[in-house]
């Protein structure tokens, strides 16, 4: 995947998957054929993918949800009582 936008968060290098450079083919290609061609490395990423996916059930980030919205309430209730 391309380290740009979001998918730093959701793809860890070398745990979860590989990130390259945006805009940058031959790493891209490096990447690819660094997965085809080691089937420990794919079944690594493939577990750590499998892991990282579970992050972000609804369950596992609903709490995280709230505790920002939380922190968003309480710091606009103490800007209106100032």
């Amino acid at each position: 995947a391309a380290r740009a936008g979001g998918l730093p968060e959701v793809v860890s290098d070398r745990e979860s998957g590989l990130l390259v450079a945006p805009g940058d083919p031959r790493g891209l290609r490096a990447a690819l054929e660094a997965v085809m061609g080691d089937h420990a490395l794919r079944r690594q990423l493939s577990s750590g993918a499998i892991e990282r996916a579970a992050a972000f059930t609804p369950q596992a980030v609903l709490p995280r949800f709230e505790q920002a919205y939380g922190r968003a309430l309480a710091a606009r209730a103490l800007a209106v009582a100032a």
